[in-house]
């Protein structure tokens, strides 16, 4: 398949703490990896063995920011290696800067639980097989530690939902979990649109009602990778960011 429309593309990927585990030290310094290869995350993607290799020959560390704001810097990602495993680093913060000293604590509490790279995927970097994106070339250009989960719908609340008498109602609670009033809007059109009987297998509803289920699986998928966090870094040409925690 041709892969040209993942080039220049902006995106995130982030691991949990409760996958890799950090290694917390006295000195505000913590390591781990960014990225593990192979494992297929939340929106689909697969990061490829060898992945970061051509980056990592022209850089050793990137700025560390949190949330991937590039006005919340808390420091640097050193020691940048790919090994069996996936992207290893160390994170140095700054000492002083509130956010950073912040950070540490919250490391160290257990109280944050992901770190998330910034990369860019390299001209023919990325390839289609069925669902699954692989990454193949990507280059990186910063970690982040982050606040979201994998998922962000795994922050809505199922019972807060079926509470909601009406559409406002809903879109709010999406809202308050993360997601854009576009993607919130998005998501309640598609799902207004099936009628589902009792016991009736998905797939023939989408099917019956003639829905585009790439559409509505888009809807679903992308907040998770979007949240609150839209627009914040500035990518080149303009192009919005993907964000995945």
């Amino acid at each position: 398949m041709d892969d040209s429309k993942f080039d220049d593309l902006p995106v995130h990927g982030a691991v949990l703490v409760n996958e890799v585990k950090f290694d917390v030290r006295k000195s505000g310094s913590f390591s781990g990896y960014a990225s593990v290869f192979g494992n297929v995350d939340s929106t689909g993607d697969i990061v490829d063995r060898g992945a970061w290799a051509e980056s990592l020959g022209v850089k050793k560390s990137v700025p560390l920011l949190f949330n991937h704001r590039v006005d919340n810097l808390i420091g640097r990602a050193l020691d940048l290696r790919e090994d069996d495993v996936g992207l290893h680093f160390a994170g140095r913060l700054t000492e002083g800067v509130q956010l950073a000293d912040d950070t540490y604590k919250h490391l160290k509490a257990g109280a944050l639980d992901g770190v998330s790279v910034g990369y860019r995927i390299q001209p023919g970097g990325a390839t289609l097989d069925g669902e699954i994106r692989h990454i193949r070339r990507a280059s990186l250009l910063e970690i982040s530690v982050v606040v979201a989960p994998a998922n962000t719908l795994a922050r809505v609340d199922p019972a807060s939902l079926k509470e909601a008498k009406s559409e406002r109602e809903i879109e709010a609670i999406l809202r308050d979990a993360g997601w854009s009033k576009g993607l919130a809007c998005q998501l309640i059109s598609a799902v207004k649109g099936l009628r589902v009987e009792p016991g009736e297998p998905v797939t023939s509803v989408l099917q019956r009602d003639s829905v585009d289920a790439s559409a509505l699986l888009a809807a679903i998928r992308q907040p998770a990778a979007v949240g609150k966090h839209e627009a914040q870094w500035p990518y080149r040409g303009g192009a919005e960011p993907h964000w995945c925690f």
